[in-house]
């Protein structure tokens, strides 16, 4: 099957599962970890700042410097 603009959506997804599945709990915590980090370093400092003190306020509380 070749890939075209019809069935992309569809094979990326159904890829994306398979990969998924096939991972250990190491695996899958790894590839959160690197996502996060490649997403987080895109931000400015200020939207880093915002966006830790959306959901974890006491990081920035707790942390020196």
């Amino acid at each position: 099957m070749k890939v075209t603009n019809k069935n992309k959506q569809q094979l990326m997804n159904d890829y994306i599962n398979r990969t998924i599945e096939d991972m250990d709990l190491d695996a899958l915590t790894t590839l959160a970890q690197e996502y996060l980090e490649s997403n987080l370093s895109r931000l400015t400092n200020s939207e880093l700042e915002n966006q830790i003190n959306e959901y974890y306020p006491e990081i920035l509380e707790d942390s020196v410097g």
